[in-house]
């Protein structure tokens, strides 16, 4: 054989002997990785991956006293896992044939004993956790026990816990497990419940209306969470990666005070009843710095309680419904003539019976001839026709100025402090009954925050601050104050005001004795004229030297009888009894601080 055959058959050897060897490594390599699948799948299915949210508290909201208004409760949700109980349990419940109230070891006292005192801790009942008890162990499985354990009753379980030795109570206290969760509580129920709003019980879901809604992103915190590996019995494994701490919500004060809140909530909640009002609203501000002290709308709702939550309850009336106020208006046509110098406080006007205009194609016609009425005459007696005589002499771009300046039309949000852009329609848009019945508060709807600001400024002497519920250094928005009329024109205003709350004013019921009041009564018709549906307000201050709180009152379709329906018969009456409480309560604490 010549050399270069014998190279050639080493050669082909040599490959031989590799591929062989490739091949025994390859074969190698499969029965190892085949080895490994089969112990990744067996130990799969004995590991499981899951991952645990630590949930974040939501923020407190207190009102201006630091009393809570709405909170974060922790509760602890107990569970009872069949698959941790040992074989003892397992051997015991199957000498009892599956009932263990009948078995005799349960007879013994150190098992009987510790059974009840388990069920008393959680909240059961001796017999259901029993019967939770023989579930659990006999089909090795995880079942409620209570879903609403305070934290007290969880601190106590886990002392009780903590002192058994016994290894067969010992697994029994082992096998209930707790997770830990917050629902958000109400203490006050239903004083606050309309201008907080509510959390519904999943979180994940928005807050509904109020304040929970407004300021949520303030409100709510960020949750945590751990991710982490458990076997077959429920025990913790292996944490497969760092635990994210969560981060709880901001805190909110409010500018509101509990007890004032309280006092107009009763106030109003009787109101409703006595006169069967269809609903009613109310709102107490600070004059001299604007804090919305007080907000109520009844009906109401306690939010601890879902079944209260209807949408008509939970509607926050004063600040959606847009209404037209009626006679409250009328102040504001005799401030823009004060203003602009056309009125003055010894303005008269004769009124006789004559149809000036067409109102809804209705000829208004006074039914009187009053004869000679003075500016204060025409608010005290709330004269329709007077104060259409005194605006057929007050340019309408005098009345629109005012209304301008008040930001009717703007939309307000008190939560945060934000103001949209203005639609009040231009004045050389109004024709002429747009702008006479404006004068006396209709063709225009408005709500009781646009109602209650020419009140506040007159109060202020002219000038309005910015109604806020926040506290203006909590305020992301920095709002100033605004000159609305002259200190002259509020200093009359004042003088007209306190005359309609004296001898024969419509707001006479409005009196508090030992304290001069001032205001205007509203009464606005609703709808057809057969339908008889009418709208009650009073908007007023008191002191009248030195005002403390303005306050407007709402009454809708008010059915005690055909004589009460008015905002002098209904609304006034109430003025004076919330208002005489608050300044009481005022002067109580003034008195105890010093």
């Amino acid at each position: 054989m010549s050399v270069i055959s014998q190279i050639k058959v080493v050669w082909r050897n040599v490959v031989v002997l590799i591929l062989l060897f490739t091949g025994l490594c390859v074969l190698a390599a499969q029965a190892v990785f085949n080895s490994q699948n089969v112990y990744l799948k067996k130990k799969s299915k004995n590991v499981t991956a899951r991952h645990l949210t630590l949930s974040a508290p939501r923020g407190t909201i207190f009102d201006s006293q630091g009393n809570i208004i709405a909170i974060d409760v922790l509760f602890y949700q107990y569970l009872i896992d069949g698959r941790r109980l040992n074989e003892k349990w397992k051997n015991l419940y199957e000498k009892s044939a599956g009932k263990f109230n009948s078995a005799s070891y349960l007879n013994k006292n150190i098992v009987k004993d510790e059974v009840l005192k388990l069920s008393k801790v959680l909240g059961v009942s001796y017999d259901k956790f029993n019967r939770l008890l023989v579930k659990a162990t006999s089909k090795r499985r995880t079942l409620f026990i209570s879903k609403k354990v305070t934290l007290e009753e969880h601190l106590n379980f886990q002392e009780i816990g903590s002192k058994v030795s016994k290894k067969l109570i010992s697994s029994l206290y082992e096998s209930i497990t707790s997770k830990g969760y917050y629902r958000r509580r109400y203490p006050h129920k239903n004083v606050f419940s309309e201008l907080v709003g509510h959390m519904p019980i999943s979180k994940e879901r928005e807050p509904f209306d109020g304040v929970e809604r407004a300021l949520d992103n303030t409100l709510r915190g960020k949750n945590g969470g751990l991710s982490y590996l458990k076997n077959l019995k429920g025990d913790f494994v292996e944490l497969k990666q760092g635990v994210e701490l969560p981060k709880a919500g901001k805190d909110v004060q409010l500018t509101v005070d509990y007890q004032l809140q309280y006092i107009l909530n009763k106030e109003l909640y009787k109101q409703l009843h006595i006169h069967r009002a269809k609903s009613a609203s109310a709102l107490l501000v600070e004059v001299k710095t604007g804090e919305i002290k007080a907000l109520v709308s009844q009906p109401n709702y306690n939010p601890n309680n879902t079944l209260e939550r209807t949408a008509y309850r939970t509607r926050l009336r004063p600040l959606l419904d847009y209404i037209e106020p009626g006679s409250v208006q009328k102040s504001l046509l005799v401030a823009a003539g004060l203003e602009s110098a056309i009125l003055s406080e010894d303005s008269t006007v004769r009124i006789t019976r004559k149809s000036k205009f067409k109102w809804r194609s209705t000829p208004f016609i006074e039914e009187r001839a009053l004869g000679v009425r003075t500016v204060s005459e025409v608010m005290k007696y709330s004269l329709n026709s007077g104060i259409i005589k005194f605006a057929e002499n007050i340019p309408r771009e005098h009345f629109w100025a005012l209304y301008n300046r008040l930001g009717y039309g703007a939309k307000h949000n008190i939560f945060t402090g934000e103001r949209g852009i203005s639609s009040l329609p231009h004045h050389n848009s109004w024709i002429d009954s747009d702008y006479y019945t404006r004068t006396y508060g209709y063709s225009e709807k408005i709500n009781i925050f646009n109602i209650i600001s020419f009140y506040v400024a007159i109060a202020n002497n002219g000038i309005l601050p910015p109604l806020h519920l926040l506290p203006q250094e909590e305020d992301k928005i920095i709002r100033k104050s605004r000159r609305i009329v002259s200190t002259q024109t509020a200093i009359v205003m004042k003088k007209i005001l306190h005359q309609v709350t004296t001898s024969n004013g419509t707001g006479r019921k409005a009196q508090i004795r030992g304290i001069k009041v001032a205001g205007k009564t509203g009464t606005a018709r609703k709808g057809a004229v057969l339908q008889l549906k009418y709208r009650a307000l009073f908007v007023g201050f008191a002191p009248l030297e030195n005002p403390r709180y303005a306050l407007a009152i709402i009454v809708e379709n008010p059915r005690r009888n055909e004589e009460f329906y008015s905002g002098g018969t209904v609304a006034a009456p109430l003025f004076s009894t919330v208002m005489k409480q608050i300044l009481h309560l005022d002067l109580s604490q003034n008195v105890a601080s010093n």
